[in-house]
């Protein structure tokens, strides 16, 4: 799996790919135990994106027709701004805003190790990013769900998201380009180097991308450097006794 995630770092998706189904099989045909998720209990998290979810539901049926009276120049996606100028509710359905949350939620789920819920968040967010354009968020959705889907030994169906997503990696950003370095207008990346977006994809974001054998060969060299270092003293008080 680390070397699937790997490939996929490296826009290599048909190499992540045969990788990722051949440790499917292995953990399936062996009866491999699942690595533990190291549980995060973030109810503050959890706990806002539920009253969020509830808000945005309350703010539909409250409005009239879901905003529809509202003129162009209101109308406004949620998603950009969330509430109108008064604060009075939402202007409308925005079906990305609410497979946000619920992709949110699934996350916090499969955080905490509860399976179940998760699969079924990204399963309602599926259903809410399908409902528009290819995108980046139904891309990574795609990747949390294969990634729940192994951690409940539905090896097969891990197998397929994983494939969709890398799916629409491709068609997003092309090959031999990092997926995850895309669309981060602002990011800042280990070595501080600013990585702004850009428009284009195959252009000079390529030079941001890090090499990931050169990365790993540096941790090599500098864990080596660190283990060749003689150790330090014993306390002098700890040899009088």
């Amino acid at each position: 799996l680390t070397l699937a995630d790997t490939l996929l770092q490296q826009g290599k998706y048909d190499d992540s790919q045969k990788y990722y189904t051949q440790a499917m099989v292995w953990y399936e045909e062996h009866n491999i135990p699942i690595p533990p998720i190291y549980a995060m209990n973030d109810e503050e998290a959890l706990e806002s994106y539920k009253q969020a979810l509830q808000e945005y539901h309350a703010s539909l049926s409250d409005s009239d027709g879901g905003g529809g009276n509202m003129d162009g120049a209101r109308r406004q996606s949620i998603y950009d701004g969330t509430l109108d100028e008064e604060g009075g509710g939402y202007y409308g359905r925005d079906d990305n805003y609410e497979g946000d949350l619920q992709a949110g939620l699934g996350t916090i789920y499969l955080a905490q190790g509860q399976i179940g819920l998760a699969i079924e968040c990204f399963a309602i967010a599926e259903k809410l990013y399908g409902t528009g354009e290819l995108d980046r968020a139904l891309a990574d959705l795609k990747l949390n769900l294969a990634m729940a889907y192994f951690h409940g030994r539905r090896f097969q169906e891990s197998a397929n998201a994983h494939q969709r997503a890398l799916e629409i990696y491709r068609e997003l950003y092309g090959d031999n380009i990092n997926p995850m370095m895309q669309e981060m207008e602002g990011f800042v990346d280990h070595f501080g180097a600013a990585v702004a977006a850009e428009d284009d994809y195959h252009g000079d974001i390529k030079k941001h991308i890090i090499d990931i054998d050169e990365f790993t060969q540096g941790l090599q060299n500098l864990t080596d450097s660190s283990e060749s270092q003689p150790e330090s003293e014993a306390d002098d008080g700890n040899d009088e006794l």
